[in-house]
């Protein structure tokens, strides 16, 4: 019975699908076994997997209609036979030396559930790259993940000891962008989580990241940290649960700015309502260069949603 079972969701990648498989297959350390998933449409996918399993690799293909990559990993974990699980994203590509010292990591000390690296992040097919820097004075612990806005890296970078899914679930469906910090805060309830600060992952960013729609991130983190409140799932202080969802204010003025430099009127109007609605006061939160004044920080984000409506109803009535 091979000790890491390594989950690879997969749809439509069949390119970086084939490198990531071979990264699997380069690891030093080879007690595994490899299940590919598709979720979604089979296309060519099980062609390249049975190419694979020709040459003697130890690859298992399963099928899972549901398009939907949270489902796929779980399916994964159910039909995994390892004591660890090691998650690979099809576009994303492992170092030799991954599971050979995460394994090191959860052999030596029980009390971690889970173990992190850092990454090399790749821009597109570019081959220039940047490396995700470290949070000064954060540990990979519960009250970082929702103070620090902390997150121990995407799926690749993680190997988590399959009983842990035992005792916290699997990963929740609903969740398009952040099942993975929706799981992190369960599993940092119950487990230690330990972090190698290396990068042993390459990650590629192509320009229909599911990552890169920041709305939706900030709107599905804020509602994960609600639902933990009512919940009580989490042992924090529900003051603290709140000031870390009034602090998401500011990443939504963020990126309300940037939709009207863009042009995008309506999704600024939406997302400076968001950003007021978790916290009336924001402007005394935000930057404003040489400006001190009290009422000009307090108005200035309420006078950018008014003039973001007039732009979306000049065009409206002048179409009248």
């Amino acid at each position: 019975m091979p000790k890491v079972s390594v989950i690879i969701p997969t749809y439509n990648r069949q390119e970086s699908l084939s490198r990531a498989i071979k990264s699997v297959l380069n690891q030093t350390y080879t007690d595994f076994e490899l299940l590919v998933i598709q979720n979604g449409p089979q296309e060519h996918t099980k062609a390249l997997v049975n190419e694979f399993v020709k040459s003697g690799a130890p690859i298992q293909y399963i099928y899972e209609p549901l398009a939907n990559a949270a489902n796929a990993r779980n399916v994964g974990v159910i039909q995994s036979k390892g004591r660890y699980i090691a998650f690979l994203d099809d576009d994303d590509e492992w170092l030799p030396e991954k599971l050979r010292r995460q394994v090191e990591v959860l052999e030596r000390d029980t009390r971690f559930g889970m173990v992190t690296c850092r990454t090399k992040r790749f821009k597109d097919a570019s081959r220039d790259f940047d490396i995700i820097p470290r949070q000064n004075g954060v540990r990979p612990d519960l009250y970082s993940l929702i103070a620090k806005n902390y997150v121990p890296g995407s799926f690749s970078c993680v190997m988590i000891r399959k009983e842990c899914f035992d005792v916290v679930g699997l990963f929740k469906i609903k969740y398009r962008i952040c099942d993975d910090y929706e799981f992190y805060l369960r599993l940092a309830t119950k487990y230690d989580i330990a972090e190698i600060d290396e990068p042993l992952v390459h990650r590629y960013w192509h320009c229909d990241s599911a990552s890169r729609n920041e709305s939706l991130l900030i709107d599905e983190r804020v509602l994960i940290l609600k639902e933990f409140i009512k919940s009580k799932e989490l042992n924090i202080a529900e003051a603290a649960l709140m000031e870390s969802i009034s602090s998401y204010s500011r990443n939504y003025y963020v990126v309300a700015q940037d939709a009207a430099d863009a042009h995008r009127y309506w999704q600024a109007v939406k997302l400076t309502f968001r950003a007021l609605s978790l916290d009336p006061l924001i402007g005394m939160k935000l930057p404003w260069g040489n400006q001190h004044s009290v009422v000009y920080k307090l108005m200035r984000p309420y006078a950018f949603l008014v003039f973001n409506m007039l732009l979306l109803w000049k065009p409206i009535h002048a179409n009248s």
